[in-house]
């Protein structure tokens, strides 16, 4: 515990020293100072999600119901790591998958954590299975025509055998007609959250990324020439419009998890993660007049 401590007060200190966004001059200075919030925010991200209320639950764990939550706070994690790769190597159609999965998570975390009750945590676990119920019925019916395969009876048993541990029968899991958790899509959790307006701007918006669409092809992997179009096979510059938003919302859904978890009492880390939002809010009004200036 000494060394975290001693890690999350050199977060502090660099905070009170960390450069004027006044002084930054251009996209280069901007990104630099946004990279050193990221690695920081890395750090932050991982201490909140390993801490707990108590010692009791810190060796016992949690519920099912509550891991559902926490296992979406480490994926969060663990998909702004990966981020944060991709953005620090300048790949920025690497850095935007990670921008759509980022939106997904965050928006399934507060959702969760908002709502809070069994059936929605055991409609999410049921609808997590459409995959598999189709890989079964798959089976089921070649099974009918011919002896199953080894590969496809070691698939079946595998389906099964995690059915039977959430306590799901096929006949159940067959019967499902709407697979959105607790009845939504993102949209329609966004609105549960009064945030509707963000499904097109962040969810919408880094979809792209994910499904390659004519404008993400155009920018980024085409190069036009007249009326024809030669490979690129560069990467896009990543910039704080992307960076920072970004990192902005991971943090942010952590002093909501911090608050569900109780496991900040004192809220040392939540003012910690409080005043890295400030000052990458202050970035990002500085830049914003840059690029109105333009």
């Amino acid at each position: 515990m000494e060394a975290l401590y001693k890690n999350l007060a050199s977060i502090e200190s660099w905070l009170q020293k960390a450069p004027d966004p006044s002084t930054l001059k251009n996209d280069d200075d901007f990104m630099n100072v946004i990279v050193d919030v990221m690695s920081r925010s890395i750090y932050v991200l991982r201490v909140g999600v390993s801490l707990a209320p108590s010692d009791e639950k810190a060796k016992r764990g949690y519920t099912k119901h509550h891991a559902i939550i926490v296992g979406h706070m480490i994926r969060l994690t663990k998909l702004y790591d990966g981020f944060c790769q991709h953005v620090a190597k300048r790949q920025l159609e690497h850095a935007g998958i990670f921008m759509r999965l980022i939106h997904e998570t965050e928006v399934r975390i507060n959702y969760f954590i908002k709502v809070n009750k069994g059936k929605a945590f055991k409609n999410y676990i049921l609808t997590s299975y459409r995959s598999e119920r189709q890989n079964l019925i798959d089976l089921e019916e070649k099974a009918k025509k011919r002896p199953l395969l080894p590969i496809e009876k070691r698939i079946k048993k595998s389906i099964i055998g995690c059915l039977q541990k959430d306590q799901i029968s096929f006949k159940k899991l067959r019967a499902v007609k709407n697979w959105k958790i607790d009845g939504k899509d993102t949209r329609g959790m966004l609105r549960s959250l009064n945030r509707e307006w963000d499904y097109s701007y962040g969810f919408g918006s880094s979809s792209r990324w994910v499904h390659g669409g004519w404008l993400e092809l155009s920018k980024y992997h085409l190069k036009r020439k007249g009326r024809y179009y030669l490979p690129r096979l560069d990467y896009g510059d990543p910039d704080p419009r992307i960076a920072g938003p970004i990192t902005f919302r991971c943090l942010e859904t952590l002093i909501i998890f911090l608050k569900w978890s109780k496991a900040d009492p004192d809220k040392y880390l939540q003012n910690i993660t409080f005043n890295m939002l400030r000052y990458l809010q202050s970035l990002d009004e500085e830049h914003e007049k840059r690029l109105n200036k333009k």
